[in-house]
C-alpha cells in the first residue's frame, strides 16, 4: 500500500517512525513530522531558488470571521469537543515529509517545529511529552524503578495526567498558531525578545493584543486557554531562554518565532532577525 498511497486510503500506513527509517536507509530526508495543521502557514513564506526570491502568500483554513466547524476545530487539533467522546487526541492526524535524495538540501517548506518520530528524540525542552499516551511518559519520568512509580499513581494523578497531556497536545499546536498570526499581521517585530518584553510590562498592551488573539482564536479556544497559552509564549520570548525545559506550548512558540524570523527567509525579510 506505501508504493499506491492515495489508491486506496492516502491514510493507509501510519507507522510513521518505521515508514521515516526506512526512506532513511535509502537516502531520504526527514524534512517534517506532525499534526496536519502545522502544513498551514498564515504568513508570507520568502524563499530563494537559483538566486532568484520568491515571496509566497500564506494561507488559512480558518478565514477571518469565518465558521468554526467540528471539521475546522479538528484540523487545528481542537477536539476535545468535537463530539463530547473523550476522543484520544494522539490519534489525530499527522503528516510525514520526507525528501528524495539530491545534490543540494532544498530549504525546508514547513517553518514549523517538527516533532519526534522516537521518545528517546523528545525535545528536551518540553516538560513532559504530551504527543504520546500519559503514562508511557510519565512512568519513565519517575526514575528508574517503575514499579515504585507505579504505587505512587492514584486514580486522582491518572485523571490529572489525562488532562494535562491531552491540554498539552492541543496547546502546542495552538501555540504555532498564534505566533504565526502575530507574524503574518505585524511582522517578525512582533516577536522579538525587546517588543515582548514591553508589551508584558504594560497591562495596556497585553489587553489589547490579547484581544487581538481572542477576536481570532476565542471561540475555538476558549478565553482562559488563549490567554494563558499566549502568555507562556510572550514570557518564553522574552527570557530568552531556550535550554531550561518548560510547558511544550511554550516551546513550541519559542521554536516557531525563531523558525520564521531568527533567520532570512521564511517569513522574515532579508537581514531581518530576532
Amino acid at each position: 500500500w506505501p508504493k499506491c498511497a492515495g489508491r486506496i486510503d492516502w491514510t493507509t500506513f501510519v507507522d510513521f517512525t518505521n515508514l521515516a527509517a526506512a526512506g532513511e536507509r535509502r537516502g531520504w530526508r526527514t524534512v517534517f513530522y506532525g499534526p496536519q495543521n502545522l502544513l498551514e502557514q498564515v504568513s508570507r513564506l520568502n524563499l530563494t531558488l537559483n538566486g532568484n526570491s520568491y515571496s509566497v502568500p500564506g494561507y488559512a483554513v480558518l478565514q477571518q470571521d469565518g465558521w468554526v466547524s467540528r471539521h475546522v476545530k479538528g484540523w487545528y487539533g481542537r477536539e476535545s469537543d468535537m463530539d463530547g467522546t473523550g476522543v484520544q487526541r494522539w490519534t489525530s492526524f499527522k503528516a510525514l515529509l520526507l525528501e528524495k535524495p539530491s545534490a543540494k538540501e532544498a530549504q525546508s517548506p514547513i517553518l514549523f517545529p517538527s516533532w519526534h518520530l522516537d521518545t528517546r528524540l523528545t525535545d528536551p525542552c518540553w516538560s513532559f511529552d504530551p504527543s504520546t499516551v500519559p503514562l508511557a511518559d510519565w512512568i519513565p519520568r519517575q526514575g528508574k524503578d517503575s514499579h515504585d512509580a507505579l504505587t505512587k499513581l492514584t486514580d486522582e494523578i491518572n485523571q490529572k495526567l489525562g488532562r494535562q497531556y491531552a491540554e498539552g497536545y492541543e496547546e502546542t499546536q495552538l501555540a504555532v498558531r498564534l505566533v504565526d498570526f502575530l507574524v503574518a499581521k505585524s511582522g517578525c517585530d512582533a516577536v522579538r525578545p525587546a517588543t515582548v518584553a514591553a508589551i508584558l510590562e504594560r497591562p495596556g498592551k497585553w489587553e489589547v493584543l490579547r484581544r487581538r488573539l481572542l477576536n481570532k482564536w476565542g471561540e475555538m479556544w476558549g478565553e482562559e486557554t488563549v490567554t494563558r497559552v499566549a502568555r507562556g509564549i510572550l514570557e518564553r520570548l522574552a527570557s530568552g531562554e531556550e535550554e531550561e525545559a518548560t510547558w511544550p506550548f511554550a516551546c513550541a512558540g519559542q521554536q516557531a518565532a525563531m523558525l520564521l524570523c531568527a533567520t532570512p527567509g521564511g517569513a522574515s525579510k532579508a537581514g531581518s532577525r530576532l
